[in-house]
């Protein structure tokens, strides 16, 4: 209905709300895609707090998808966007998930390598 009316916000929501119902449904590949779309059309729009948020979770499924890179790339812009914003606490979770995407593959953050406790 909203591709019909040509409300584009409309569908960017509708795209977003699409890619989070995939991604909790255990299809990445999916929602990766109507993230994408979502972010297109939000940043089209110079919906800079929509997209950030979109970006956010874009760069969460790239992760599930062992796409390692493009999470980074994508969470870093997602950073500036809510750095901008002064969404703080994002900035700060963000910059984590970055950092965890750089730790040897044998390491987790609950302080186990190897699956032995340190």
């Amino acid at each position: 209905m909203h591709r019909y009316r040509r409300h584009r916000a409309g569908q960017a929501h509708v795209l977003d709300g699409l890619g989070y119902t995939a991604h909790h449904a255990g299809d990445p590949a999916t929602a990766a895609r109507h993230y994408s779309q979502a972010a297109v059309l939000y940043e089209e729009l110079g919906d800079d707090y929509f997209l950030a948020d979109a970006l956010d979770m874009l760069g969460e499924v790239y992760g599930a998808l062992q796409r390692h890179d493009q999470a980074r790339v994508t969470w870093r812009r997602a950073i500036r966007l809510y750095a901008a914003q002064r969404r703080g606490s994002d900035v700060s979770r963000l910059r984590g998930k970055c950092a965890s995407l750089s730790l040897p593959r044998h390491h987790d953050l609950w302080g186990t390598e190897g699956g032995m406790p340190l």
